[in-house]
């Protein structure tokens, strides 16, 4: 079900990330989940999730500064959620249109037909998993049809609109569809931006 997997993949993630931390310390790594910005070259203004800001002085840094899923560039973009999103819903996503071509798009609309509680389509705008090995991606491409996912290539939503339902009506091509889910999967940005 919906909820034995939301709760297993939270748990399962929970524990990889206290096993990093833990592994960080053990090794003599500090670990700041913070804001920084450079004041000069050898210094970084921290700043924590409650406005709290410290110096932290270097010789050398490295930053890592994550990613964060690519928005959706249509009209109602807001409107869809992403991989990152996909398990905090506490209702099964339902019928879904799963955007994006890459290994992170197909997996997740693999295991979304797999759980049998709604029609999966993907919108891809060229073709599947661009760089993989093409005798590869076309064995995944008849697997997933042949279990069930739906797939539009050469497509991407023009617009997605909430309606009084509170469906989703995304306009792609010259078709329009319902869904209850859109989940974007078309890549993903460093995290720059603070």
């Amino acid at each position: 079900t919906w909820a034995n997997l939301r709760g297993t993949v939270q748990d399962h993630i929970s524990s990889l990330n206290f096993g990093y931390r833990v592994k960080l310390r053990e090794k003599g790594v500090t670990y700041l989940n913070k804001h920084g910005r450079f004041t000069d070259p050898h210094t970084l203004e921290c700043t924590d999730s409650k406005g709290r800001k410290a110096t932290v002085t270097a010789a050398r840094f490295i930053i890592a500064t994550g990613g964060r899923p690519a928005p959706l560039a249509c009209p109602g973009a807001e409107l869809a959620i992403s991989s990152d999103d996909i398990f905090m819903k506490e209702e099964a996503p339902g019928k879904t249109c799963v955007v994006g071509a890459g290994y992170v798009a197909l997996e997740c609309a693999g295991f979304l037909t797999a759980l049998k509680q709604g029609d999966v389509k993907v919108l891809v705008r060229s073709i599947l998993l661009r760089g993989f090995d093409r005798d590869c991606v076309g064995y995944i491409e008849r697997f997933m049809k042949e279990h069930g996912t739906k797939f539009e290539e050469g497509e991407l939503p023009k617009s997605i609109e909430k309606l009084p339902s509170g469906k989703l009506l995304v306009h792609y091509g010259d078709k329009s569809e319902e869904f209850d889910t859109v989940l974007a999967a078309i890549g993903r940005t460093p995290d720059l931006s603070g």
